[in-house]
């Protein structure tokens, strides 16, 4: 039986009786699996922060036939992101992204894209501190990856290119566009139409070199949010406390 190997993140853990663990990790190169650790919760030569959510690892280990998991030789702690997890904010954060991406992103699927994508925005964070832009740009590049989101910016009912038009607006649950001279318009939201493009077509670091306004990156993600929850039938456990939290953090 070879050995084989891959790096990844830990997506979600799941605690097997008192010594053992199972890691969800989206890998650099294999699809997202679970791993299987056994003893880590007491060992004193494993490190047990590479078995915790968020943290970036490397991993030897077997394919067994015929399980669903993968059995674990050896796990190496690459990057815990001990900044971010110094607070309970940074905590909420990771927890609430690997959450989003643990429902969206299917087992036995191959998502280098989205685990690199990951990676970046926690490094981001590690070196720069927390940006709330970070939000919506990784809901747009992940949902788009997965083909969820409008690639085209065009008037559903006239089909015109929304850059021609002086207003638009969209349904937050499905990003279904229109234009002002085909609706009659409850807000015009063509400047997050607008936000909504640049997120999947320039980089966060070029995106963010001058100031946008808060109004906007929130307008954006809270229809984000919605479309979430209309897809995944359900709103993520971790969100309600997470932006409690980042809002307590924003008026101090």
């Amino acid at each position: 039986m070879a050995l084989k190997k891959d790096k990844g993140l830990v997506i979600a853990v799941q605690n097997i009786g008192e010594k053992d663990r199972i890691l969800s990790v989206l890998g650099e190169s294999e699809p997202r699996q679970k791993y299987f650790l056994r003893g880590i919760r007491n060992s004193k030569t494993r490190p047990m922060l590479a078995a915790e959510i968020g943290s970036y690892i490397e991993l030897n280990y077997y394919d067994r036939e015929g399980k669903d998991w993968k059995d674990v030789k050896e796990v190496f702690l690459v990057e815990r992101f001990d900044e971010i997890k110094s607070s309970v904010l940074g905590l909420y954060f990771i927890s609430y992204l690997c959450e989003m991406v643990s429902f969206l992103l299917l087992e036995g699927e191959n998502h280098a894209k989205e685990a690199k994508l990951l990676f970046m925005a926690f490094s981001e964070v590690e070196k720069n501190g927390f940006h709330f832009g970070i939000l919506p740009f990784l809901k747009v590049r992940i949902l788009g990856y997965l083909g969820l989101l409008p690639e085209e910016f065009q008037c559903c009912d006239c089909g015109e290119d929304l850059w021609s038009k002086k207003s638009a607006d969209y349904i937050d649950s499905s990003f279904e566009m229109f234009c002002g001279d085909c609706r009659s318009l409850q807000s015009n939201r063509i400047d997050v139409i607008r936000f909504f493009r640049d997120c999947n077509r320039i980089r966060f670091s070029e995106l963010f070199k001058e100031p946008i306004p808060y109004s906007l990156l929130k307008e954006l993600d809270i229809s984000l949010n919605h479309f979430l929850d209309q897809y995944l039938g359900r709103t993520l456990k971790t969100s309600a406390e997470f932006y409690k939290l980042l809002n307590d953090e924003l008026r101090n």
